[in-house]
């Protein structure tokens, strides 16, 4: 919204950002994707965008002050950078 100042764009990365936390491991990391006919999650490998993720959280964080995106980037950059 920042940039836009359109809500409809806030109210996206939030919906993101809230199924990100949803879905991922305890230590940040989401799995590949979801099989839909097995209703089983890929754990052959984790989805590792740092970059667009780090920055979500971040804006997030920023635009918001929801101490929940700093928290979750905080574990989800800690478990990257390992």
């Amino acid at each position: 919204m920042a940039a836009t100042k359109e809500q409809r764009y806030l109210d996206a990365a939030v919906r993101c950002a809230d199924w990100i936390m949803e879905t991922s491991r305890p230590d940040g990391m989401v799995y590949v994707g979801y099989n839909m006919r097995d209703k089983k999650w890929d754990k052959s490998c984790v989805i590792v965008d740092v970059g667009f993720t780090g920055a979500l959280f971040s804006r997030l964080y920023e635009i918001s002050h929801e101490q929940r995106y700093y928290d979750y980037l905080s574990k989800f950059v800690k478990r990257y950078i390992e």
